[in-house]
């Protein structure tokens, strides 16, 4: 093989890698920033922005390398390698940048959270997780050296945008399970506490009757006060477990107002006025 043959070829691994680190972002942490942003979470973009920069470049240089080496066997190693990366990534931007960004945007609720991960139980899941993960990640790594000499000895665009589909495909079903495993319950739990302060504000909601009013669970935010609710909002995750259903701990910010809201099974269970001291977060940085 010549030598311009070869460089060509690493370049189009480190695009393999590129196209799999975006569609893995993508499906893992753009579409759950999305419905977090509708759902007025404070600094939804957190956990993408965050994300993309300690995984992109690895995800980049790993496609590199593979196509360089020309080694399946290495290509297998140095993907199983990304996969739990790419997963551990994701429980950092949950668990652990979320909560520093709180604290160096100086917000009073950052000392109610903690930054840290409970060793035993998330090392459990984390490994459980990474394992079911890394099939995905195992066949991009066996596919790639294939796709892209493919690719270029068809010299057509057609096979190009085929392997761009197959490594899209892998990283969606990756990312799917990650956001199912991580961040859906607390994004559902906040879309809920979210509709139902809208609908409890809104003239429809207003104008319903009492026995209603109960069914559609107005009870859940009725502490807070109605004339609370009518102001802009802001929700905080303050605690979360793991899967797919579980108790999750947010507070409410409505305006000078602090409320502490409860969901259970993804659904809004109840709030309470809450209060407390500004703290400086400092220490948590």
């Amino acid at each position: 093989m010549s030598a311009s043959f070869l460089k060509l070829r690493a370049r189009y691994g480190a695009l393999y890698g590129l196209i799999a680190g975006l569609a893995y972002a993508f499906f893992t942490w753009f579409l759950d920033a999305i419905g977090l942003a509708t759902a007025h979470a404070a600094y939804p973009f957190v956990k993408l922005i965050s994300g993309l920069l300690i995984t992109l470049p690895v995800f980049v240089l790993v496609g590199w390398l593979t196509t360089k080496t020309d080694s399946h066997v290495l290509g297998l190693l140095l993907w199983a390698i990304l996969s739990l990366w790419a997963f551990s990534a994701a429980f950092l931007a949950h668990y652990d940048f979320v909560p520093r960004w709180y604290a160096l945007m100086q917000e009073p609720v950052a000392t109610l959270v903690s930054p840290s991960i409970p060793s035993y139980f998330m090392t459990m899941l984390l490994t459980i997780g990474a394992i079911l993960m890394m099939f995905a990640f195992l066949i991009a790594g066996l596919l790639e050296i294939n796709l892209i000499e493919s690719a270029l000895a068809s010299g057509t665009g057609g096979s190009l945008i085929m392997s761009a589909v197959i490594i899209i495909t892998l990283m969606a079903l990756a990312g799917n399970h990650v956001d199912t495993f991580t961040y859906r319950n607390s994004r559902l739990s906040i879309q809920s506490f979210d509709k139902l302060v809208a609908l409890v504000t809104s003239p429809e909601g207003q104008v319903l009757d009492e026995k209603t009013k109960t069914l559609r669970n107005f009870g859940a935010v009725a502490a807070l006060g109605t004339e609370n609710l009518t102001k802009p909002h802001r929700f905080f995750l303050i605690k979360d477990m793991v899967g797919d259903y579980g108790t999750v701990e947010l507070i409410i910010e409505l305006g000078d107002t602090w409320g502490k809201c409860i969901a259970s099974n993804r659904e809004a269970s109840f709030c309470s006025p809450t209060h407390f001291k500004y703290q400086s977060p400092s220490n948590f940085l």
